[in-house]
């Protein structure tokens, strides 16, 4: 490791291979399902006097919103013509991603229980990583 810097590659991994990754990830889930669920759950938020009261008081509506965007990605991957397979792994590192949202994700309108988010957190890693070995994006039409 002596002389090298910081913009070097990793021993292993050249720099395509790196965007590449990066570059799945972002096509894994669409902007507009991010971005639908993001502004909900600010709206969700905005709604409790504290954040505390978000998942006990709102959680019946994180779960709905959850599941709107759930149908929104599944969807709008298929009128993609992106297919089924992509559509489910789409949907399903969508679903992940929420799940691991502690204080605004739809477990937490069950409670707090830190092990169900510790699941899902590794679930998640877990689940990107091996999407990343054999996924491949659709490509654009």
């Amino acid at each position: 490791m002596i002389g090298k810097t910081l913009t070097e590659e990793p021993m292993g991994t050249s720099a395509s291979e790196q965007t590449n990754y990066v570059e799945k990830l972002r096509e894994l889930i669409p902007a507009r399902t991010l971005g639908l669920y993001v502004f909900s759950i600010g709206l969700v938020s905005a709604l409790a006097k504290t954040p505390a009261e978000v998942g006990p008081k709102f959680g019946w509506l994180l779960v709905v919103i959850t599941g709107v965007c759930l149908v929104v990605n599944f969807v709008g991957r298929v009128i993609e013509k992106k297919g089924w397979a992509d559509a489910a792994i789409s949907t399903g590192a969508f679903f992940l991603l929420t799940a691991t949202q502690r204080f605004t994700g739809p477990f937490a309108a069950f409670g707090d229980s830190q092990w169900i988010f510790l699941l899902a957190s590794i679930l998640a890693a877990v689940y990107v990583t091996a999407v990343g070995w054999f996924w491949k994006p659709t490509p654009k039409a």
